[in-house]
């Protein structure tokens, strides 16, 4: 899973809707971008593969503005299924 979460100076979750009555409704309406990525929960999470070796991923995004934009360095990823969407 794929996602974002917006954190304080503390590393504590921020409230979600603060601001002015406009900042507010249009948080509840687009939602809001974090200012922290995460995989699976994790913050820069790593993983050990065996050169060659074909891996299936699922992923899925679960943050509620953010496009995510994957890649490997030095791997070609191919997309093999969707949601229909492009």
């Amino acid at each position: 899973m794929l996602d974002d979460v917006l954190l304080d100076e503390n590393g504590q979750v921020k409230e979600a809707f603060t601001g002015t009555p406009k900042e507010v409704l249009l948080k509840k309406i687009n939602g809001r971008t974090g200012n922290t990525l995460l995989v699976n929960g994790h913050q820069m999470p790593t993983m050990r593969v065996k050169p060659g070796e074909p891996i299936r991923w699922r992923m899925v995004n679960i943050a509620n503005t953010r496009f995510m934009r994957v890649a490997v360095p030095g791997h070609k990823l191919t997309r093999i299924g969707g949601d229909g969407r492009r």
